[in-house]
């Protein structure tokens, strides 16, 4: 992002880069570069770009588009298979982190100014100073460099034992680590630690399945006042979202479920239950409205197949399950658990599915390229839409591979009309597209 907040860039593995209004989302400018840019940033008063290949820097001078490319060569390379770091300094130049390598540019004229390394391995972080005095480098041989920007007099050397990101604070007295178990705050000028804050995975459950980069099945209440998460590490949480409090927080199986075994959590319609969809074929309901005792499920289902999705009916008497992979629903009654109905017809697996508002139909699509309309009670098919070819570009939630159609989300609209499909809309009585 530019400092001004103003324009972001983006890099793709499409050889381009791309500049965005950060207000309203526009496409400003797209630029071709040799190879997928690995490194991106902008200069400081946000009129050069700049950008990193495995073999050039590329810089565009904003918003002219006028460009320059350059080879990197880097002494300790061995090949050009480690992927190179950039960052913007107030003036002109920036600097070029690869391998063990940091070497200064000159972005007005394109030239290698300088070149030190210091560190053992192959570095993975680097920050300037904000008054460009500084420049602190972290490197996979868990080590830290705090040097002088241009001369590369070391100034303080940092034990941190693992692989970290580094930043300056804002007015350049701190210096800030982050690995995948803690965030430390060190003083510039010392190198003492001045405070350290370890991940625990249940005292910080989001923030530990963003790092850890967990599949973390996640949900909100309709009201959008509770979110519910489960990490990965068989237990589900629930935080209030406007203090981010912890409401709530018990073990889903006694620790026997893995991360990718724990594969849905869902609110009902009123918030008061909170569902947790499991590959052994088990729903665990726990009952929100009620003290709980912590680490019991309010109730226990056994449904005998692979959960992949849950939706509630809005009068909390039933619920739709999927599989994974899987072409038919299941329609099971809350209260007692057992089989109302099994919805067959789709040829092809199932990838979302809802009740209307009156509970009376269940809406579902498939990877077969079609929307169908069942009678909840009965379990009969109401109405099959076709998607064609042609509907894919107004459905803004597809995710498209030449002409399939993978994905999409659906919900029916609060009348029980409409069924929203990114910018267009089915009519769902006479199904056309409106």
């Amino acid at each position: 992002m530019s400092k001004d907040g103003v324009h972001v860039a983006s890099s793709s593995e499409d050889n381009t880069l791309r500049v965005w209004d950060s207000s309203i989302g526009t496409l400003l400018a797209q630029y071709e570069t040799d190879e997928s840019p690995c490194s991106i940033a902008f200069s400081a008063n946000g009129s050069r770009i700049i950008a990193c290949t495995y073999r050039h820097v590329h810089v565009w001078n904003w918003p002219s588009g006028t460009s320059l490319q350059w080879p990197i060569d880097s002494p300790t390379s061995d090949g050009w298979g480690k992927i190179p770091i950039v960052a913007f300094n107030t003036g002109t130049r920036f600097v070029v982190c690869r391998n063990r390598d940091i070497q200064w540019w000159d972005s007005e004229i394109g030239l290698q100014l300088k070149t030190t390394t210091r560190h053992s391995d192959e570095l993975i972080s680097v920050a300037l100073s904000p008054d460009d005095s500084k420049i602190v480098t972290a490197s996979m041989d868990f080590t830290m460099h705090l040097s002088e920007s241009y001369t590369g007099k070391l100034l303080k050397l940092f034990g941190v034992g693992q692989k970290v990101a580094v930043s300056f604070s804002p007015n350049g007295h701190q210096l800030f680590s982050a690995s995948r178990s803690a965030v430390r705050i060190w003083d510039v000028q010392t190198g003492a630690m001045l405070r350290r804050r370890v991940y625990h995975p249940q005292q910080d459950p989001l923030l530990y399945a963003i790092i850890w980069r967990t599949p973390a099945p996640i949900s909100f209440t309709p009201d959008r006042t509770r979110l519910a998460i489960i990490p990965g590490y068989g237990r589900v949480f629930v935080f209030d979202t406007s203090s981010g409090a912890r409401t709530f927080n018990s073990d889903i199986g006694g620790g026997r479920f893995m991360a990718g075994e724990m594969r849905t959590v869902v609110f009902s319609v009123d918030g008061t239950r909170v569902f947790v969809g499991l590959s052994d074929g088990t729903i665990r309901i726990w009952d929100l409205s009620v003290d709980y005792k912590p680490d019991t499920a309010t109730s226990k289902h056994e449904y005998h197949c692979d959960i992949q999705g849950v939706a509630f009916s809005p009068d909390c008497t039933r619920i739709c399950t999927r599989l994974q992979y899987g072409r038919h629903l299941y329609v099971w009654g809350l209260s007692t658990g057992r089989l109302l109905a099994k919805l067959k017809g789709h040829t092809d697996g199932v990838t979302s599915m809802d009740f209307s508002p009156d509970s009376t139909q269940i809406v579902s699509i498939s990877e077969d390229k079609t929307i169908r309309i069942w009678d909840s009670d009965k379990g009969h098919q109401v109405k099959k839409l076709d998607m064609s070819r042609s509907a894919a570009p107004f459905c803004s939630s597809i995710t498209s591979f030449g002409n399939d159609l993978r994905r999409l989300d659906i919900t029916f609209s609060e009348d029980g009309f409409l069924v929203p499909l990114g910018y267009k809309e089915w009519q769902s009585q006479s199904h056309f597209l409106e």
